[in-house]
């Protein structure tokens, strides 16, 4: 029955995503928070007011639209760090090995600006640069975006292109790598206008922050491994959804457990 119950929930669909840690750690919480940091000295090169803006039509337009993904990125808007160590520091682990004076580990994930060169070395060609700073075990507490403020490159894109950017560093925040697929938005390289999420997102997302159901109050919990639907805002059109196959097996499973149990 192990065996059978093992079988069955084994994904059937190839992909390309992966993830920045090795431990596959993700937040913990269905909600997280996305707020800009404001530091006490402006950015040279980034309108953090403007970014602010974004951060809505980032999180909605992108991550927020998967519908078999528990996540859900609730922007709120800005807030004084009161630190410039965002601005001027070193992004690193917390508790790691820092060279520098270490950016602080925030709760939820912090969006701002930075100038380190450390961080972007000379004239460095990076939109921007994440890390999730804070991890405990395999749950990530806090996470930062940090946007190049060594040079012009992020305030010389469209809008839509640098909600695209947000969108993506944001990837990395929640647990992602990239994708070697080019419909993706974790793309390993920038493609102009970018307006959704391909099929590899998708099924990034979902792996990290799958839908849990319970089948009939049985105790089988089903994690959800992708339903793509096209026009539905896949950046390929479309894909094949695994959802209800799978839901179908996790059903069947269900009715024999439910039956074992009486017959035990």
């Amino acid at each position: 029955m192990k065996f059978l119950f093992s079988f069955l929930l084994l994904p059937t669909l190839a992909q390309a995503f992966t993830l920045n840690n090795s431990i596959g750690a993700r937040f913990k919480e269905k909600e997280v928070n996305v707020r800009v940091g404001m530091n006490p000295t402006p950015c040279d090169n980034v309108d953090l007011d403007e970014v602010s803006g974004l951060l809505s039509e980032a999180m909605d337009n992108f991550w927020n639209k998967v519908s078999t993904s528990r996540l859900e990125l609730k922007t709120s808007g800005s807030e004084n760090t009161g630190d410039d160590n965002y601005w001027t520091g070193e992004l690193c682990l917390s508790g790691g090995a820092c060279g520098g004076t270490p950016i602080p580990a925030p709760n939820d994930i912090i969006v701002t600006c930075n100038k380190n060169t450390t961080n972007f070395p000379g004239g460095s060609s990076l939109l921007a640069l994440t890390l999730p700073n804070d991890i405990s075990g395999k749950d990530i507490k806090g996470a930062v975006v940090l946007i190049n403020d060594t040079n012009g490159s992020f305030g010389a894109l469209s809008s839509k292109d640098k909600v695209a950017v947000i969108a993506h560093e944001v990837g990395h925040a929640i647990g992602l790598g990239h994708s070697e697929e080019s419909s993706a938005l974790m793309f390993y390289k920038v493609v102009p206008t970018r307006t959704n999420l391909g099929r590899d997102d998708r099924l990034g997302v979902t792996y990290l922050y799958p839908v849990q159901v319970d089948l009939f109050g049985a105790g089988c919990f089903l994690g959800t491994i992708s339903t793509l639907k096209s026009g539905d805002g896949d950046g390929d059109g479309g894909g094949t959804n695994t959802f209800w196959p799978t839901a179908l097996m996790g059903l069947l499973l269900a009715l024999v457990f439910k039956r074992t149990k009486k017959e035990t």
